[in-house]
């Protein structure tokens, strides 16, 4: 875990923060991604500190990087490595459109999921709508408003 990580977010915890860590490592443990730190030199972007982020999408092979940051990973700058830049509704969308019927059953599961505190379809969607993903809850409101 990142030190700035509690630095960052004042509102959590620690041992939550660490909690959290170690169940996204268990969880995705193809994204723990090493080897790309000899990368860092050479790659050029608007805002160094956001190298390591190229610099793992090339050794990973990525061919997207998924950021509500775009302006700080210029298509000139990726062209190179051959990756694509998207914020997180131009990625998510067309996935949407594409599995809708899973993705309703997936919303279902997440909203009955929420116990503490328990929330509606509407407030979910409008949680993930203020988190930027404007679009794809037009999608998902559409269909999931009708069940």
């Amino acid at each position: 875990m990142d030190p700035k990580s509690v630095k960052n977010r004042p509102d959590l915890k620690a041992v939550q923060l660490k909690r959290t860590c170690h169940a996204m490592d268990n969880a995705f443990a193809e994204a723990n991604v090493t080897g790309y730190k000899n990368l860092l030199a050479e790659l050029e972007l608007p805002d160094k500190d956001d190298r390591h982020v190229l610099a793992i999408a090339i050794k990973s092979g990525a061919d997207t990087i998924i950021t509500f940051n775009k302006k700080d990973f210029p298509a000139r700058n990726l062209k190179l490595y051959g990756i694509d830049c998207k914020d997180p509704d131009e990625f998510i969308g067309p996935l949407l459109k594409s599995n809708l019927s899973r993705v309703l059953v997936a919303f279902e599961r997440l909203v009955n999921a929420l116990k503490n505190p328990p929330q509606s379809k509407e407030q979910v969607l409008n949680t993930l709508e203020n988190c930027g993903l404007k679009e794809s809850i037009i999608v998902i409101r559409t269909v999931a408003m009708a069940l």
